[in-house]
């Protein structure tokens, strides 16, 4: 399944950013690798790219669970979760700080501003109003509700029912940071889907990690909108940004894991 998701994201993606280069190329077939390039790594190709990928992962995903069950809603952990409005700001501003905090490791280790993430955030730096709006819709909020919906809804539920709850998180992050096909965005990924894993377990549901995997995105474009994601902030403003960072995801760690983090009703069943 994971597999074939993945094959069918390379695919699409592909046929789309070559379809746009053939039509660029204007009859020229030897300038069509040179336009596909140039569309992949520009904003208006990553925004198509991801809006692709979205699209493929959420079809595979409610396509598999309508498969297996009729309760497709249930089966991806899409109905309503015990998060308190506190557990969901806390899963957001959770994910928000480690991924800044895995951000400037990057940046200290050499990395940032390369591969990947780097390619990104050049291509978003100094978007227009109207461009970041795109951004957020197809960087951020699709790509955020269809990988959250695949991976942690149908790759961790189903992993969950046959190898226990750490183990379906651990393999399920994995994935998820294999298919960024980047090491340094993979391992920022692995991390980041170790949290969202356990968020979702601990909510009992996907709404809260979909919120925190959008909010995460967004964030992100906004800081690349402005040139921070690209040039980085140097080795006193990266020392700074992962102990902010690193206390911000603390301080959602343990309010996530107190009574506060579950609606009320949920309280006082425990209770």
């Amino acid at each position: 399944m994971y597999a074939v998701a993945v094959s069918l994201v390379v695919v699409a993606t592909s046929a789309v950013v070559f379809g746009v280069a053939s039509v660029r190329s204007r009859n020229q077939p030897g300038r069509i690798s040179d336009e596909a390039v140039q569309f992949a790594v520009s904003a208006p190709g990553i925004m198509t790219a991801a809006l692709v990928s979205a699209g493929v992962l959420a079809s595979v995903a409610f396509a598999v669970a309508r498969l297996e069950t009729r309760e497709v809603r249930a089966r991806l952990r899409l109905g309503r979760t015990r998060a308190s409005v506190a557990g969901l700001i806390a899963a957001i501003a959770g994910l928000v700080g480690l991924s800044l905090a895995c951000g400037a490791v990057d940046d200290l280790l050499g990395w940032g501003g390369r591969g990947t993430m780097g390619a990104i955030a050049h291509a978003l730096d100094r978007l227009s109003p109207g461009g970041f709006a795109m951004a957020v819709a197809t960087i951020a909020i699709a790509p955020g509700a269809a990988e959250e919906t695949f991976f942690r809804g149908l790759i961790q539920t189903g992993l969950g029912a046959r190898l226990g709850r750490w183990p379906s998180i651990l393999v399920t992050a994995f994935g998820f940071a294999l298919m960024h096909f980047d090491l340094a965005q993979g391992l920022v990924a692995f991390v980041a889907g170790v949290f969202l894993g356990w968020v979702s377990e601990r909510l009992g549901g996907i709404r809260a990690s979909i919120a925190a995997h959008a909010c995460n995105n967004a964030a992100f474009v906004a800081l690349a909108s402005f040139g921070a994601a690209a040039n980085g902030a140097g080795r006193g403003g990266d020392l700074a940004v992962i102990a902010t960072g690193l206390i911000a995801w603390t301080c959602a760690t343990a309010l996530l894991r107190s009574n506060l983090a579950l609606r009320s009703e949920r309280r006082s069943a425990i209770e």
